[in-house]
């Protein structure tokens, strides 16, 4: 389908329509987030924005178009927007449940405050997945272990040799995440962004299985406070007494090999560019520590920001952190300024 098959239904709806600038691309080295990056940009409660086949884009850029679009769908949707297919914009009557009254609104978003929070160590009190290897796997994970620690392999590469080296059946998997324990103040900081009406997203290099069994428990009551959240995480799935695993939340253009790059997911998470607070305490949160406005800190995450004097606030539970925001949080009408203030204060 021709670019100007879909102008003109744009325009026939009333739609003002963007084309994002391509000069001084090269399109060798153009990546699939550079895409997204762009398409999502400016991205407004009102914007439609209409996904095709990539024919118009040409062959230049079609494979970086075609590994964005699961970014863009993405970024679209937890910006609460729908992906309008091109067949049903072409209909006389237009996309169905659209109005033109509703894509000309527009609203200028606040910039309320994020919390996104790592899994492994801080919502649960062991990291699950140190706790697998060491009941399950082969010895020789620690050696794999080490190199990540040292920096000479990434965790998407430590976590897939690691999980090869793991011989136990589902119900045994099953046995040992029953037994993980979960902070006791998790719902607690829960219940406080809720009030303050800040969203909440878990990133974890960790497994997606273990952290929805772990989170799915009756006696935690966590399904209804978890509804609007976005866990971004590894994916495990078995394969008779072998565990396989896939990386759904990598990024093509991360430098440091991780399974689930924070940072970009971050990014994506966060269209409207509040501020960042994150909570984690661990090595794999290094990156996201250094992308976020402020920092809860412990364990060795809290090492690494002493290390590279980057400001934190330290804490032992997540009870600690829920009290905290309360205080900042209810501290200025004037919300997300004053985040950023003493974040930056190192308050």
């Amino acid at each position: 389908m021709r670019t100007p098959a879909y102008f003109a239904a744009a325009k026939r709806l009333g739609l003002r329509t963007v084309q994002w600038s391509v000069a001084g691309f090269d399109w060798k080295k153009i990546t699939a987030a550079e895409i997204a990056e762009r398409v999502l940009r400016d991205v407004e409660s009102g914007s439609v924005i209409l996904l095709h086949d990539g024919d118009s884009a040409g062959k230049r850029d079609r494979g970086a178009t075609v590994a964005a679009l699961p970014m863009i769908i993405e970024g679209l949707r937890v910006r609460g927007l729908n992906v309008v297919p091109l067949s049903q914009l072409l209909e006389p009557e237009g996309p169905r449940h659209f109005s033109k009254r509703s894509a000309r609104r527009k609203s200028r978003p606040e910039k309320k405050p994020i919390v996104f929070l790592d899994f492994d160590g801080t919502i649960t009190k062991r990291d699950v997945v140190d706790v697998i290897l060491e009941r399950f796997a082969d010895p020789r994970w620690l050696t794999i272990e080490e190199d990540w620690k040292s920096g000479r392999i990434g965790s998407r590469e430590c976590l897939s040799k690691q999980m090869q080296l793991v011989r136990a059946t589902k119900d045994q998997i099953d046995d040992l995440l029953d037994s993980i324990e979960v902070d006791e103040a998790f719902v607690r900081l829960l219940d406080t962004c809720s009030a303050h009406g800040v969203e909440v997203h878990i990133l974890s290099d960790g497994f997606d299985y273990c952290i929805n069994r772990i989170l799915g428990r009756p006696s935690l009551n966590l399904q209804e406070r978890l509804g609007s959240a976005r866990i971004l995480s590894s994916h495990i799935e078995v394969d008779k007494n072998q565990w396989k695993v896939d990386f759904p939340s990598f990024h093509q253009s991360c430098a440091h090999g991780c399974a689930t790059c924070k940072p970009a997911m971050m990014s994506l998470l966060n269209p409207n560019r509040g501020p960042a607070i994150f909570i984690g305490d661990g090595l794999s949160d290094k990156y996201a520590a250094a992308s976020a406005d402020l920092i809860f800190a412990k364990d060795r995450l809290a090492d690494f920001c002493r290390a590279e004097e980057i400001k934190y606030r330290p804490y032992k539970n997540l009870g600690e952190v829920a009290d905290q925001l309360d205080q900042l949080l209810s501290a200025n009408v004037a919300l997300a300024q004053n985040l950023v203030e003493r974040a930056r204060a190192g308050a």
